[in-house]
């Protein structure tokens, strides 16, 4: 196992994720059954 060059930095802001953007697609998106690749098999 390698270690990220990063280690111990501060994250920089390109590494950041959009975090309200990927809240309101958890509860605002919702899977389209019709699509097979978008089912879920129990």
């Amino acid at each position: 196992m390698s270690v990220s060059p990063n280690a111990g930095e501060p994250a920089q802001a390109s590494n950041l994720g959009d975090v309200p953007r990927l809240i309101t697609a958890y509860f605002a998106d919702r899977p389209d059954y019709g699509v097979a690749e978008q089912r879920v098999a129990p």
